[in-house]
């Protein structure tokens, strides 16, 4: 019957799925004392993954992240978003990887953590491209990192910093500006490097404004 389905029609079935699943979750964290409820939520979302895509995955890892008051909900959370990534969703692949790497929801697995970092940052997620460039920048000495020759690499960093920063992202121009500053890996610029942490500053970024206080 699914097949007979138009595009329009399975997408409606799909969000009806996932309504229903979260309507469940919002049920259990009020009366916890339901024990299908939770099954019964799996069961909802699993169907809605089914017919739907990466991003619909996506979204029900979102559910459960927000649902603070399960006591499993950072384990459920990591699933889907594995689930999510595997489908191709960069942000997801972020999202997996950070939490392989801070141990959130999943045992640490830092060649897991990696593999995703570097599968989202070469497809332009700005977060991860920051987390390359971090790896290479501020943890050489990191026992794993050097096993895996991520050792201090200030050129590599910048051009992850470069990618990232091009995309808006604040704490990567602030890096960066550090970079071009003290010409680590880069040409050294110091017009450059304040115009960046002029630019952090702007978005927030407490250490690019205490940067633009010192007398250098």
């Amino acid at each position: 019957v699914i097949g007979m389905l138009d595009e329009s029609e399975k997408e409606d079935l799909v969000w009806k799925f996932e309504t229903i699943g979260e309507r469940y979750l919002e049920i259990i964290q009020s009366k916890p004392d339901i024990p299908e409820y939770p099954r019964r939520a799996e069961e909802m979302f699993a169907w809605a993954a089914k017919f739907g895509d990466a991003e619909e995955a996506y979204d029900i890892a979102n559910i459960y992240e927000k649902a603070e008051s399960l006591p499993d909900h950072e384990v459920k959370a990591a699933k889907w978003y594995e689930s999510a990534a595997e489908k191709g969703d960069v942000d997801a692949q972020y999202e997996i990887a950070y939490r392989y790497y801070y141990r959130k929801g999943v045992p640490q697995d830092l060649d897991k953590a990696l593999k995703w970092f570097e599968k989202a940052a070469s497809q332009g997620q700005a977060e991860a491209q920051f987390a390359m460039g971090v790896m290479y920048d501020k943890l050489p000495f990191d026992e794993y990192l050097e096993k895996k020759s991520i050792i201090r690499n200030y050129k590599k960093a910048a051009e992850w910093y470069e990618k990232a920063a091009a995309q808006g992202h604040a704490g990567a121009m602030n890096n960066l500006a550090n970079l071009y500053y003290h010409a680590n890996g880069v040409s050294l610029d110091r017009a450059k490097a304040i115009s960046l942490w002029q630019k952090a500053a702007d978005l927030g970024i407490e250490e690019a404004k205490e940067n633009l206080k010192k007398d250098f």
